[in-house]
């Protein structure tokens, strides 16, 4: 059996009078509007390359998936409608969420998602947390010297906030026995994961704050 084409074969596939026949930018227009109409609300993940932000305030990167040779890859602009909206300097390397839309650019056949919106995930979205924080704490002056009190060289009793029971509470007794032997250990148990946990967190120490007889709290 052969996969040579024919003449015959030629004939058979070339255009006649019955055969609709498609100029490049007829079929470039019929592919972006079916990805318009199939592909309008994704969320892809995936990590931040080539990323380019212009005068005209697009943005333009790739979305990249593992690592070469096998490394996938999908353009995407973000258009400064959209990206003014970023609490976030995206860059490369970068891990990103995207809600996005699948278009085509017909002035040269290549596909590509415009993104409506970009969250950070990972790392870098806990460490934007923990800032965000810390400025919010610090706005409300929380960290001023005059709220700052000065710990005892050598406390007589230590407050412990935790969970009594796991490996935690374990190890804070044992690192507190061992370098404060004399010292006494008050336990204020609490949830320490959950809907209820923070709730539970500020009565211990609320509790403590009440019964006023330790030197400090862990």
């Amino acid at each position: 059996m052969t996969s040579a084409i024919t003449n015959q074969t030629i004939d058979q596939l070339a255009p006649d009078d019955d055969r609709q026949v498609l100029s490049v930018s007829e079929l470039n227009k019929a592919v972006r509007r079916n990805l318009e109409l199939n592909f309008s609300n994704l969320w892809v993940e995936g990590e931040i390359s080539n990323f380019k932000h212009y005068d005209s305030k697009h943005m333009y990167f790739t979305l990249k998936e593992g690592e070469r040779p096998k490394e996938k890859q999908v353009s995407c602009a973000m258009f400064a409608g959209a990206n003014q909206k970023l609490d976030f300097t995206p860059k490369d390397g970068m891990q990103v969420l995207v809600f996005a839309g699948a278009s085509l650019y017909e002035a040269r056949g290549n596909y590509q998602l415009i993104v409506k919106h970009m969250h950070e995930v990972g790392e870098g979205q806990l460490r934007r947390k923990f800032e965000a924080l810390r400025k919010q704490l610090q706005s409300e002056g929380l960290f001023d010297p005059e709220h700052k009190q000065d710990l005892p060289t050598i406390p007589k009793r230590i407050g412990v906030v935790t969970s009594s029971e796991g490996a935690a509470v374990r190890d804070v007794f044992k690192t507190l026995q061992r370098r404060f032997p004399l010292v006494d250990i008050t336990l204020y148990p609490t949830a320490v994961q959950g809907a209820g946990a923070a709730a539970d967190i500020v009565a211990a120490i609320e509790k403590a704050n009440r019964e006023a007889s330790c030197d400090l709290l862990i």
